[in-house]
């Protein structure tokens, strides 16, 4: 009875091999027969990114952000942390 996420198949990973994927349903199995893989939310990329949750949920109109925009929003931005760390290394070398 597989349903697609691996589910009535047996278990392929052993303890001595490299640790597998991860799985929000199964743990150690990310895909199915279709070999589909789970999207970031948009939420799991803000934190990726280092920014808040809901940064770029600005909700115009009263309605919620569709997600589209969001992914495109956090693909063409910098991380925050790597920003800042060049930041501080551009202001340390030039104030020794």
């Amino acid at each position: 009875g597989d349903d697609g996420r691996g589910y009535g198949r047996e278990e392929q990973i052993f303890k001595d091999e490299i640790t597998g994927p991860v799985d929000t349903v199964k743990p150690h199995c990310v895909a199915g027969p279709t070999m589909s893989v789970r999207r970031l939310l948009p939420i799991e990329c803000a934190r990726l990114q280092g920014f808040p949750d809901d940064h770029t949920d600005i909700q115009p109109k009263g309605k919620p952000t569709p997600d589209g925009p969001q992914y495109k929003a956090y693909g063409n931005s910098m991380a925050v942390p790597v920003m800042r760390w060049i930041g501080q290394r551009i202001f340390q070398t030039a104030n020794p």
